[in-house]
């Protein structure tokens, strides 16, 4: 299955340092689709911490964060949407060159992509999911009876 990661970003502020630290506004959006299909979309809003070779573009609240998702696999935006405790971020390693700041913005870098997006939201159940547990139910059902009316 192929699939193709699209990213494009924004700064929308000057870059500050803390201590070792580098924090920088950005927006933008990323998306990753397998053959027309939207995996998973986000719109984000979010500060990118910045220190040597690893930039995260980061949201960690306990409120309706500055990400919005969209996917086409049943529920995930949803959960990742959901309001409590979400924890989103997307970490720029191997960053070359090294993270530095010119003329009030992040310098110009490449890196590798990696990412964690994990919610405490309750998960939907697709309805697949309630048939096989329907059926398994049945199945023990029709088991316990075969077994008492081989016994008697």
């Amino acid at each position: 299955m192929r699939k193709v990661f699209n990213f494009n970003a924004t700064s929308t502020g000057p870059a500050t340092v803390l201590g070792n630290f580098m924090i920088q506004q950005y927006s933008g959006s990323f998306s990753v689709t397998s053959h027309g299909v939207n995996l998973l979309s986000a719109t984000f809003s979010e500060p990118v911490l910045g220190s040597g070779n690893q930039l995260q573009l980061q949201n960690v609240s306990f409120t309706k964060g500055s990400f919005h998702f969209t996917s086409d696999i049943n529920g995930l935006a949803f959960e990742l949407n959901h309001p409590l405790d979400p924890l989103y971020f997307v970490a720029f390693f191997d960053v070359n060159p090294l993270v530095g700041i010119t003329d009030g913005t992040f310098a110009p870098f490449t890196a590798n992509v990696g990412s964690a997006f994990t919610t405490t939201g309750v998960a939907t159940p697709e309805l697949s999911t309630y048939a096989m547990m329907l059926l398994g139910f049945i199945g023990l059902g029709y088991a316990g009876c075969f077994r008492k009316s081989r016994a008697s």
